[in-house]
């Protein structure tokens, strides 16, 4: 088994990104299947607000698919599939896991990790 607590929808998230990428890969501008007419989803922006537009979106799809690998471990974890210690590994080796710079802060999270597990039983 491999998560389903919360009915894997860290997918969706993933999804969002995917489509939200797809709508910008062309900063903006989608082609009719012609490939002549093009519709500009931007077409009100200046161009400094375009750019801040799209630097904005960019960051949106990294956050969308850092918030899917945070909401997939947690969903492993709650789910039984990992331990609260290789459940903050697995975070931290991705670089996601705030505040993973001391050993205290880890076992703080790894002990409030644990918290939960009793208390929801699982």
């Amino acid at each position: 088994m491999s998560g389903g607590h919360y009915d894997y929808r860290y997918n969706r998230l993933n999804d969002l990104a995917d489509e939200i990428e797809r709508d910008f890969i062309n900063d903006g501008i989608q082609y009719k299947n012609d490939g002549d007419h093009e519709y500009d989803m931007l077409s009100d922006a200046t161009n400094e607000e375009r750019e801040i537009i799209l630097d904005e979106v960019k960051r949106l799809i990294v956050d969308l698919r850092n918030l899917a690998i945070r909401a997939k471990e947690l969903e492993w974890y709650i789910s039984g599939d990992t331990g609260a210690t290789s459940y903050l590994k697995r975070l931290e080796k991705t670089g996601l896991l705030k505040n993973s710079t001391t050993k205290e802060e880890v076992e703080i999270m790894k002990t409030r990790l644990e918290d939960i597990h009793k208390i929801f039983g699982l």
